[in-house]
């Protein structure tokens, strides 16, 4: 059965530590699955693989990186006809409210407006906050915000005085769960009868 290919960037670790858990995931539902970031990925046949799983984190407001873009783009011809999921990860899929989930959906459509690709199952999981590694002026300005926008921290850790994990791994388990369900599809030579899904 062919292997789930896994493509993703990540800037301060914690998108990689959710790729290789999708992928353990995967495999214990008795597939292969390869991690790669996207630079390394660029020399792999895409069509070999049940499945394409990409995967970036926000940084600046609205955009995951661009290399992670760039791949997209080169690679669409193969990304329209495999089953194909996108995540996210980001701090907002971890708060609570309205708010939060329109800026999750907006990060989805800015992807899909740069690339020009609507993957078939999108899912946004929470970040984790290195507090540990800010210096001294970042860690005021996280207690300033939550002074001045307590809003926008809603469901945000504020002690700096340590890291917080803010990704639900359940949701990551149930992500993977319906990209395997697609690659066994996809193996067999049938089409997903699974409708796309969304997990925030």
């Amino acid at each position: 059965m062919r292997p789930v290919l896994i493509v993703h960037e990540s800037t301060h670790g914690h998108t990689t530590k959710i790729a290789e858990k999708i992928a353990e995931h995967i495999r214990a539902a008795k597939l292969g699955a390869h991690v790669d970031h996207s630079g390394e990925a660029n020399g792999l046949s895409l069509g070999a693989f049940a499945a394409v799983v990409l995967g970036g984190s926000i940084h600046g407001g609205s955009h995951v990186q661009p290399k992670l873009i760039e791949f997209v783009k080169d690679h669409r011809a193969i990304l329209d006809v495999v089953p194909t999921a996108f995540f996210v990860v980001c701090v907002a899929a971890a708060r609570p409210g309205v708010q939060a989930r329109e800026e999750v959906a907006r990060y989805f459509e800015s992807f899909e407006r740069d690339t020009g690709w609507k993957p078939k199952h999108v899912a946004a999981f929470g970040d984790e906050l290195h507090y540990t590694e800010y210096g001294p002026l970042e860690k005021l300005a996280v207690r300033v915000r939550a002074s001045l926008r307590p809003a926008s921290m809603d469901g945000v850790p504020t002690d700096t005085s340590r890291d917080h994990d803010l990704t639900d791994w359940n949701s990551v388990a149930a992500f993977a769960r319906v990209v395997a369900a697609d690659a066994v599809e996809a193996s067999a030579g049938r089409p997903s009868q699974l409708p796309p899904a969304i997990i925030v």
